[in-house]
């Protein structure tokens, strides 16, 4: 990918391709879902956009393996 080798970090790749990582586009889109909902027809969809994305950004943690040979991996 953009001719660089096998063994790159996702984040070189990331900073000399410009391309966002998953989490700040998926944060992005989350914010852009949320500014919408409160002109959605649908009254439960309306009150989605009570939400924020500082009310989601700790509520799933990431998963930290407690075996050794997954640790490796």
């Amino acid at each position: 990918m953009g001719n660089h080798p096998g063994c790159t970090p996702t984040s070189h790749l990331h900073n000399s391709l410009n391309i966002e990582p998953n989490p700040i586009l998926i944060y992005r889109l989350i914010n852009k879902f949320f500014a919408h909902c409160p002109s959605h027809p649908n009254p439960p969809v309306q009150h989605i956009g009570n939400y924020t994305l500082a009310d989601l950004i700790d509520l799933y943690k990431r998963y930290k393996p407690k075996r050794t040979k997954h640790i490796m991996l």
